[in-house]
């Protein structure tokens, strides 16, 4: 029996995030993105406990909050990397991409756990 080995390339980068790597852009429409998409239950179930006549409806809006953010993430997020990766492999441009992208997901979510760890004190 003879194993078959498959060679896989390896991408050695030696780049690092700098100011002048990211895209405020792009940050901003990953910021908008996985706001609504880390936001969308917890927003909506928190909108049906304050409002007991209509917690049916409110629970509901879950799927809209995140529909907004699966919408940007499928159409505009998730294209540019796949062309920016395929176009510029031999270059670092898609690297700042990512870097541009994480930074927007970062900050998404540090936004709303403070939105959230401060909207239960106050409610509580």
């Amino acid at each position: 029996i003879s194993r078959k080995r498959n060679k896989i390339n390896v991408i050695h980068c030696q780049h690092s995030a700098k100011k002048k790597t990211f895209f405020l852009k792009k940050i901003f429409v990953s910021y908008v993105a996985y706001f609504f998409l880390s936001t969308g239950f917890l927003f909506a179930f928190s909108m049906a406990i304050l409002i007991p006549e209509y917690r049916l409806t409110m629970s509901q809006f879950s799927t809209a909050f995140q529909g907004v953010g699966v919408i940007v993430l499928a159409f505009y997020i998730d294209p540019m990397l796949s062309r920016s990766i395929d176009n510029n492999m031999s270059s670092e441009a898609w690297i700042d991409n990512i870097y541009s992208i994480l930074l927007g997901k970062l900050i998404a979510y540090l936004f709303a756990t403070i939105i959230f760890i401060f909207s239960y004190f106050y409610f509580l």
